[in-house]
């Protein structure tokens, strides 16, 4: 062998030894490594996400009850309301004139016809109150069940 081959077979290894290790180096460096303080970051972050479901849970639960209770009152409220609301009409005026009043004092019969009490309004407000009451308590429900930050 001559000197010149010793030299090229030499530059050769060193080349591939070279390559080799930066191979190494790349892959090494370049890998997920996962360290324990990670580990510990990530178990730590885990316990309050599930501290915070848990109360997010009860929150939810205590707004349907809230919420259930509010509709059982409204709708005792609500049934609870007994007393006519009437509709009363306006007297129209009658094509005959009144007759004037006899002078021995007796009162004059009047030239309208009574169109009686009118309409009893109680159930439709009722039904209306019902219905909106109880749209606002399922928002009320809704915002309150809302996760809140802690």
């Amino acid at each position: 062998m001559s000197f010149t081959v010793i030299i090229a077979l030499a530059r050769d290894v060193f080349i591939v030894l070279a390559l080799g290790f930066v191979v190494f180096w790349i892959y090494r460096t370049g890998g997920d490594r996962v360290r324990l303080a990670d580990l510990k970051i990530v178990q730590d972050q885990l316990t309050h996400n599930t501290q915070l479901e848990a109360g997010w849970k009860t929150e939810i639960v205590a707004a349907e009850i809230r919420r259930e209770q509010e509709e059982s009152e409204l709708s005792a409220r609500i049934d609870a309301q007994r007393a006519p609301v009437r509709l009363c009409r306006s007297p129209s005026p009658s094509p005959v004139s009144n007759p004037t009043a006899p002078a021995e004092g007796s009162h004059s019969a009047g030239g309208s016809v009574d169109r009686g009490p009118g309409k009893d309004l109680r159930p439709d407000i009722n039904a209306f109150e019902l219905k909106y009451e109880n749209a606002l308590s399922d928002c009320r429900a809704a915002l309150a069940s809302w996760p809140t930050a802690k």
